[in-house]
């Protein structure tokens, strides 16, 4: 599972992806991984080698942190809060 959250807040533009592997939580932190994430931004469905490729550079590259499901969750609860007032986009990812 992989999906990137975006949100335009007043003071700045957050944007984080979060790949989840078995129980572990990665905060990807390659920025080519958000460039390719706004060239397919417009597919409903799309082919997983669009982004896996970006997702596993990431991680060979040490382009990470591990995360607590706990924060993940934090993070998501206070978005949802924040999206009735600022524009929030969480594209979601499954591959088989």
């Amino acid at each position: 599972m992989f999906f990137v959250i975006e949100a335009q807040l007043p003071q700045k533009h957050y944007h984080v992806a979060i790949y989840k592997y078995e129980k572990e939580y990665f905060l990807l932190l390659d920025p080519r991984l958000f460039q390719q994430i706004i060239k397919t931004r417009t597919e409903v469905h799309g082919d997983e080698e669009e982004v896996l490729p970006y997702i596993e550079e990431a991680l060979e590259e040490n382009l990470y942190q591990l995360v607590a499901e706990d924060y993940v969750n934090l993070d998501l609860y206070t978005l949802t809060n924040l999206a009735q007032k600022n524009t929030v986009s969480i594209r979601f990812y499954e591959f088989y």
